[in-house]
């Protein structure tokens, strides 16, 4: 089925990217979709139906990817098509922003123009779309944890020529507490994410933890690490992992991911929750806030955001931290929450903060529903929950074989990170 239309818009509705294939529907469906998702809950819905036009969106870095059509298709083909295009976008401009799509606007129109022929999807091999594309990249600095500004370039263009390996072991925590701090549920989402600037085909050996176990193994020995489900790239060699765990690959172009996992067995969770709310008279509610950093002193956790949300009906509020705490807060009237940023946290330590809430009625109503569950976000650099490790990370070149100088060998960096999915903790009022 041919796809009508695909467009890029900002979080404001605003129009970045925009092609018309078929000229079937009418201008100004971006207006109706942007109206659509944001009369929704939360983030909306992927895929949905207006005035006969069918939408097919994915939101990615506070942009969404949307392709429209008059045919019914297969929602899930158009969805990996989209998070085709926005990987595509990130290898051949480097990073994937709003700015970066902006100054890029020429690169990726010829992006377009090549994989997508007459409403018709083509090929969308990086490799082979390499020697297409001719518009350089204007290369932009991103400022993020998990992607270093080293890694964030082009595949080709640009003004870095070295020869680099970046690999990613990023892992997501997703944990809800009870009102006692005690853990209802937890798991842990992980990706190793690898990206190659080596010219040639280079033979990539990944080592990990020797005592890592994959649950689905039959006979399964004790390990140190345990992973209930992995999901291994189609350009891995298994062949040296039931003995040794040890990866081999030909990586491809551009940014991909080498291997995904999932643990929910019992680990130790980086930050406990602990609410109290005191009801002290009919119009005015204390809440008290301890939050704990189980992490080693040694590490410390950043850009901490705790959302504390607040009844719907407050006047005032007002905030009290910890003796000696270096924090800053925010009330968003409009949402309803106060927000607590911790620009540092090292392990081992524990802060508080209390919040007096004024209402403008009288509280007859059940506080729970408005005032939880306490969610936060967080980055953990250097860091990882499960356990697993990367022992080693070697580039087999027929180069180096020849002639094993340290002076040509490729240079190789990894980095590991944790950050909060979904991390919540109930409240409790009664």
């Amino acid at each position: 089925m041919a796809i009508s239309q695909f467009y890029i818009l900002s979080t404001r509705g605003d129009k970045i990217i925009a092609r018309d294939y078929r000229y079937d529907i009418v201008k100004g469906s971006e207006e109706i979709f942007f109206r659509k998702i944001k009369s929704m809950d939360s983030e909306g819905f992927p895929v949905f139906e207006v005035q006969g036009i069918q939408f097919v969106s994915l939101k990615k870095s506070n942009m969404y990817f949307v392709i429209t059509t008059r045919n019914n298709v297969s929602a899930i083909t158009y969805i990996q098509f989209l998070a085709r295009i926005s990987n595509l976008i990130r290898d051949f401009c480097g990073t994937l922003n709003e700015e970066s799509v902006r100054q890029n606007f020429t690169l990726i129109y010829e992006i377009l123009d090549e994989i997508i022929d007459n409403g018709f999807i083509q090929d969308c091999n990086t490799k082979l779309l390499k020697s297409f594309i001719s518009n350089e990249p204007v290369e932009l600095t991103e400022q993020r944890t998990v992607n270093s500004t080293a890694a964030a370039r082009p595949i080709q263009g640009g003004q870095n020529k070295k020869s680099e390996l970046f690999l990613d072991v990023l892992e997501k925590i997703n944990v809800t507490f009870s009102s006692a701090g005690n853990v209802l549920n937890s798991e842990i989402v992980g990706s190793i994410i690898m990206k190659s600037f080596i010219p040639g085909d280079p033979l990539i050996k990944l080592g990990l933890t020797e005592g890592l176990v994959i649950s689905s193994e039959e006979n399964r020995p004790y390990g140190t690490v345990v992973l209930d489900y992995v999901k291994f790239s189609e350009y891995v060699d298994l062949r040296e992992f039931e003995q040794s765990r040890v990866l081999s690959l030909y990586p491809p172009d551009g940014e991909f991911s080498v291997m995904d996992y999932r643990v929910s067995k019992e680990y130790n969770v980086p930050f406990r929750i602990t609410p109290y709310v005191t009801k002290e008279s009919q119009f005015k509610v204390k809440l008290l806030v301890t939050l704990r950093n189980e992490l080693p002193a040694t590490k410390q956790a950043t850009n901490v955001v705790v959302r504390i949300p607040v009844p719907k009906d407050t006047a005032t509020v007002s905030v009290e931290f910890g003796v000696g705490q270096q924090n800053s807060y925010e009330y968003n009237a409009a949402d309803q929450v106060v927000l607590w940023g911790i620009k540092k946290f090292p392990g081992s330590l524990e802060q508080v903060i209390k919040i007096n809430v004024v209402t403008n009625s009288a509280i007859t109503y059940a506080l729970s529903p408005q005032m939880g569950p306490v969610g936060m976000r967080f980055e953990i650099p250097m860091h990882n929950c499960s356990g697993l490790e990367v022992k080693y990370l070697k580039v087999v070149t027929p180069t180096s074989l020849a002639t094993p100088k340290k002076s040509t060998e490729p240079s190789r960096y990894v980095r590991c990170i944790t950050q909060a999915g979904s991390y919540l903790c109930r409240v409790n009022c009664d």
